[in-house]
C-alpha cells in the first residue's frame, strides 16, 4: 500500500501499474472481487494506450494537485469528490443549509458544473 501511495504522490506511471498488478492478489484474498476483476481489466488496457497518451503520463501528466508541491498530488478520483464536495456545499450548491433538493435538482446540479471546473 505504501509503494502505490508512492507512485501516486510522485506520479511514477511505471511503478503504479507495477503495484497495481500486484495488489490484484490482494483484492482476492480479502473478498473484494470486483477491484480484483476490474484491476485486471484495468491493468491490461492501460498497457494497452496509444504511444502519446503513453507518453504523456510518462512525463508525470496523469495525476491532479490542487495546491502547489511536488508530493501535493492526490487521486483523480479524491480530487473530483473534493472539488465537487466543496462546490456542492457552497451557498450555490444543493446542500448548503442542510436542504437536500430532489434527486432531479441534483443532477442538473451537477450537470451545470461542467462548465465552471
Amino acid at each position: 500500500m505504501m509503494m502505490f501511495t508512492r507512485a501516486e504522490r510522485e506520479s511514477d506511471w511505471n511503478l503504479h501499474l507495477y503495484i497495481r498488478d500486484k495488489m490484484i492478489d490482494y483484492f482476492h484474498a480479502v473478498g473484494h472481487v470486483n477491484y480484483a476483476r476490474y484491476g485486471t481489466h484495468y491493468s491490461h488496457t492501460m498497457i494497452c494506450l496509444p504511444e502519446d497518451v503513453k507518453s504523456h503520463f510518462l512525463k508525470r501528466e496523469h495525476t491532479v494537485g490542487l495546491t502547489p508541491g511536488r508530493t501535493n498530488i492526490i487521486w483523480t478520483d479524491q480530487a473530483t469528490e473534493s472539488t465537487t464536495m466543496q462546490k456542492g456545499h457552497n451557498t450555490r450548491g444543493p446542500c448548503r443549509a442542510g436542504n437536500i433538493t430532489s434527486p432531479k435538482a441534483e443532477a442538473r446540479w451537477a450537470l451545470s458544473l461542467s462548465t465552471e471546473l
